[in-house]
């Protein structure tokens, strides 16, 4: 008799274990989660659960803009060690919008090259419009001042990872680039430069910009603006 009381409360016990890896395991329900508000899914987002955080930043994103009091709590999981919890942070922060901008810029810096595309990407950085380039060219221009052997790098790296922003908007930028010459800021000024040397002779109307932003541009910056007007004349 003992034996098989014994054999029973394995049983249970075994049951048990089980049952709560299996809760573990699935989390919350993902149509108990669509329901929730705004203030309860960022909670949801520091769940221990892979499935339940992971679907926490899927559904703040499709509530877009409406979900920017939760940029702050997004913008660390972004920095989850989980890529597939990562991308959904980045998607949400790019689903939300221009108030996400800081962060979806900060992720261009700090992050490899695939979470850049996704913060860049259709949904991302180019879907809030040329506006943007301004904070694009801050963003590199403040990546390549920062002491250290990386700042060159980290110039470059940027400049691949935003290629896709200039090649969405073209000429299209070109009026933004030229007010960028009278920036304070000389890397701002130089990184200006860099991109409408790209343009080369359609961006012809920014020579009287380029010139006069060459006259009070200290190396290495100015021979990047003298490139740029090389190229544009």
């Amino acid at each position: 008799m003992r034996g098989f009381i014994g054999q029973l409360l394995v049983v249970f016990v075994v049951f048990g274990v089980t049952c709560a890896a299996q809760s573990t395991h699935s989390g919350r329900p993902v149509a108990e989660l669509q329901r929730l508000s705004v203030s309860e899914l960022i909670r949801e987002l520091d769940s221990a659960n892979f499935d339940t955080s992971m679907n926490a930043a899927r559904f703040l994103g499709s509530k877009g803009e409406q979900a920017k009091q939760a940029v702050p709590a997004l913008t660390r999981a972004a920095m989850n060690e989980k890529s597939e919890i990562q991308d959904w942070a980045l998607e949400a922060l790019a689903a939300i919008g221009r108030p996400a901008l800081p962060s979806l810029l900060g992720a261009l810096v700090k992050y490899p090259n695939d979470a850049r595309f996704v913060a860049i990407g259709e949904g991302g950085i180019i879907a809030m419009g040329r506006d943007v380039i301004p904070d694009v060219l801050l963003t590199i221009a403040n990546a390549a001042k920062q002491p250290g052997p990386q700042a060159e790098d980290n110039r470059l790296n940027l400049r691949g990872a935003v290629i896709r922003v200039f090649q969405t908007f073209g000429l299209n930028a070109l009026p933004l680039l030229v007010q960028a010459l009278n920036h304070p800021d000389p890397w701002v000024r130089g990184e200006a430069a860099y991109w409408i040397e790209g343009l080369g002779s359609f961006a012809a109307p920014a020579a009287p910009a380029l010139e006069s932003a060459l006259a009070r541009t200290p190396e290495p910056h100015h021979a990047l603006i003298a490139k740029a007007l090389e190229k544009v004349r």
